[in-house]
């Protein structure tokens, strides 16, 4: 076979490929369409790209999941903070009380204790003293029978914080201190305690109060009512479902990565 001449001949958007034998004088033509070659140029392109995609798959989860992970794990330890905290604080007032009937009360005796009460004030090895005052209410239970004389305090707390040293620490003495201010000036504490008993201890008014079933001589003013309990903790406890939820879609995110 003799030899073949070939050139390439462009014109108009295609490339002719053309082949001659030097003996016959045949020749044969190809045609190749420049569509053809971009064709072939995206398709190469695409294989780089998802070449590309999976070089920057880790590189996806620290710029996303990250992020989610980090915002889940703050989420799950304010909730936990929160639900600690406000356990403390609202929770456990609220449960000796929570069966507590509300009622209306009318004072009828408001008087201060022959001796003062020592308490710790803020600061260090910091003492004070303030004067116990004692309040006395009428009201009618549930079943509108008429109960007479009954201690008031302001809250569950100042309820069971009964038993307190005279000057001295001679010894205890059990009062039922509706109200203290504990600071290390005599006069402030009195002072505050009689803005109290200006508010609450005047004899013949009457304001909303909350008694005790099972001891109908234990009132108070204040208590941790169910829907305040309720919503101090269903938040914290939202917002912990919400942090764990962001964690384990991070951390299945990474895994499919």
């Amino acid at each position: 076979m003799g030899e073949q001449m070939v050139y390439e001949n462009r014109r108009r958007g295609s490339m002719e490929k053309v082949e001659y034998d030097d003996e016959s004088g045949r020749g044969s033509v190809d045609k190749i369409s420049f569509s053809d070659e971009r064709r072939r140029h995206s398709m190469d392109q695409m294989d780089r790209f998802d070449e590309t995609e999976k070089y920057n798959k880790p590189n996806a989860f620290y710029k996303r999941e990250k992020i989610m992970l980090i915002v889940g794990i703050c989420c799950t330890v304010a909730a936990v903070a929160m639900l600690i905290v406000f356990g403390v604080v609202y929770t456990s007032k609220h449960w000796p009380t929570r069966l507590y009937w509300g009622t209306t009360c009318r004072v009828v005796d408001s008087k201060f204790t022959a001796l003062d009460i020592t308490c710790g004030c803020p600061g260090i090895d910091c003492r004070g003293y303030y004067p116990c005052l004692e309040v006395h209410v009428d009201y009618n239970d549930r079943y509108n029978q008429p109960r007479y004389a009954a201690e008031l305090y302001h809250d569950y707390e100042h309820m069971y914080d009964s038993k307190k040293q005279a000057p001295g620490g001679s010894g205890t003495f059990h009062y039922n201190c509706a109200w203290h201010w504990c600071d290390a000036n005599k006069e402030v504490n009195t002072d505050k305690i009689k803005e109290w008993q200006d508010e609450y201890g005047i004899r013949g008014s009457e304001y909303p109060c909350y008694y005790n079933p099972e001891d109908f001589n234990k009132v108070v003013i204040y208590k941790v009512t169910d829907a305040v309990a309720i919503n101090v903790m269903i938040w914290p406890g939202l917002l912990l479902v919400a942090g764990i939820i962001l964690i384990v879609f991070a951390i299945r995110r990474r895994v499919c990565l």
